[in-house]
């Protein structure tokens, strides 16, 4: 399927999209709560709300180059709150 949100609606069920969209949520309330570093976390931040919306058009979310970066991501934007 072309469009991930439905593959993994069909794949998953309603638990899986929860999961991803958690995951989405969890990391873009982490960019906002940085403190110092601010910039940087806003990058990584705006990179996966990125990769969510390009997700609509192709599947690139379930992707190993999607699920990848998003993992880089989302551990760098832990340890910049850690840093906090």
């Amino acid at each position: 399927m072309e469009i991930t949100y439905m593959e993994i609606f069909h794949k998953q069920g309603l638990l899986g999209l929860l999961f991803w969209f958690m995951l989405l949520i969890d990391s873009l309330r982490m960019m906002v709560l940085a403190r110092k570093e601010k910039a940087l976390a806003f990058f990584f931040g705006i990179s996966i709300l990125l990769i969510y919306i390009q997700s609509m058009f192709n599947p690139f979310l379930n992707n190993s180059m999607g699920i990848g970066f998003i993992l880089v991501a989302y551990i760098s934007l832990y340890r910049i709150k850690q840093n906090n």
